[in-house]
Order: structure tokens, then sequence, then C-alpha cells
């Protein structure tokens, strides 16, 4: 039987009950880690602790300007991105606009062969109105 946070707890196995020494006792309720907290980073809602709040040295100014300035590098890297990023765009509207004209072309063609079958159709009309009249002169 073993104390754990004021309760009696029995460990079994199976049909017989293990031998508990009698120093065994309940963990601490809160353990301590040997990691130290948050004291000298900053918090998960981004404010500086005060152990970082000492007022700005010129060198600290400097760093922390060399780290907001970008590099070469990241230049080079967000101008990438850019010129990425447009030339996407504009083959989007480029594939926009070609869309949009076959789908006119198309229409156009639909037409055209209306008008094809219209003109055979008068063809046969009139084709058959001589035909007749040839045998109604005769």
């Amino acid at each position: 039987m073993v104390i754990f946070q004021g309760h009696k707890l029995d460990f079994k196995e199976g049909h017989r009950q293990i031998a508990v020494p009698a120093n065994v006792t309940s963990p601490p309720a809160h353990p301590v880690s040997p990691v130290p907290g948050p004291s000298n980073s900053r918090t998960i809602q981004g404010e500086r602790s005060p152990v970082s709040a000492s007022p700005s040295t010129p060198r600290h100014r400097r760093l922390r300007q060399r780290r907001l300035r970008q590099t070469p590098f990241d230049r080079a890297t967000s101008e990438f991105v850019a010129i990425e990023e447009n030339r996407l765009r504009f083959e989007r509207e480029r594939d926009a606009r070609q869309h949009e004209l076959e789908t006119e072309r198309l229409k156009i063609e639909a037409q055209r062969l209306q008008l094809d079958r219209e003109r055979v159709r008068v063809e046969e009309v009139r084709t058959r109105v001589e035909a007749d009249l040839r045998d109604y002169i005769k």
C-alpha cells in the first residue's frame, strides 16, 4: 500500500500483492524543474522581462539595428519572392484572358456552323423550288 496525495493505493500484479517499501512516499505536489523559467527571455506575450529591461547601450542599439536591417541575401530573397508573385499574378491574368478569348472563339465558331447549316438548308430549298419550277414549265 502506498499513500499518494492523501490516497491509499494497493498495487497488485495478477492475484499477488506487490510489496512496497515503507520509505516510499508520494511525489512532491509541484516537481522542481532543473530548467530555469522564462526569467531572462521574452514571455509568450512578447513583453520583455525585468532582467532584460536595462537601459539600451549604443552597442545594443547597433546590434538591434543590424538585426532589423536586411542582409543582401535577405534582400535578394525578398526581391525574388516579389518577382515570382508578380509573374504568377500575370500568368493567372493571362490564363483568364486566354480562357475568355477561347470561349468567344468557340461561340463565333458555333454561330458560323449554324449559318453554314442555314445556308445548306436554303440551298436545298432553292434547288427543290427550281426543280419544281422546271417540272411545272414542261
